[in-house]
């Protein structure tokens, strides 16, 4: 299966960069992972609906109809390092060629994308930069497949 993590918003930070690429060569070794970073363009007078409708249409513009959309969000279920893996191990079983995994903006999703979800995950009570977030989610998703693998990067 292939992941394609895919962030909305702003990408500017050095740090955030290096812990991309560090995390992804790690990935890498057990599975295809792409990241997709896309900054919507805005005006300082755009209402927050307006905004969200924009990053649902480059939302949408990636999704395919056969892709498993999984949206991070305040809203979505609490998951441990172990049950995001058995999740995506069983998005394998199951066959999914692609699932796209979605950062939204700092509105959240337009009401379009979350009809189009199959799952929410929330990964913390706190509000977190989408920047942070690409980092967290990067590192679970080695650290998942490093439990997938037997691999000893996760201790129980």
């Amino acid at each position: 299966m292939k992941i394609t993590l895919l962030s909305i918003g702003k990408s500017n930070i050095d740090f955030v960069s290096l812990a991309e690429q560090y995390y992804l060569s790690k990935i890498n070794y057990f599975a295809k992972v792409d990241l997709l970073k896309e900054e919507p363009k805005r005006t300082s007078s755009a209402e927050s609906n307006y905004i969200k409708k924009n990053e649902a249409d480059i939302i949408l513009k990636n999704l395919s109809s056969f892709d498993y959309l999984v949206l991070f969000d305040e809203r979505g279920v609490h998951l441990t390092s172990r049950e995001l893996a058995n999740f995506i191990q069983n998005l394998q079983m199951i066959n999914v060629k692609r699932s796209l995994w979605v950062i939204g903006g700092s509105y959240g999703f337009h009401s379009s994308v979350y009809t189009k979800a199959h799952k929410l995950i929330s990964l913390s009570k706190l509000t977190l930069s989408h920047q942070i977030v690409r980092i967290v989610v990067l590192e679970q998703f080695y650290r998942a497949f490093s439990i997938l693998n037997n691999h000893p990067y996760h201790h129980d």
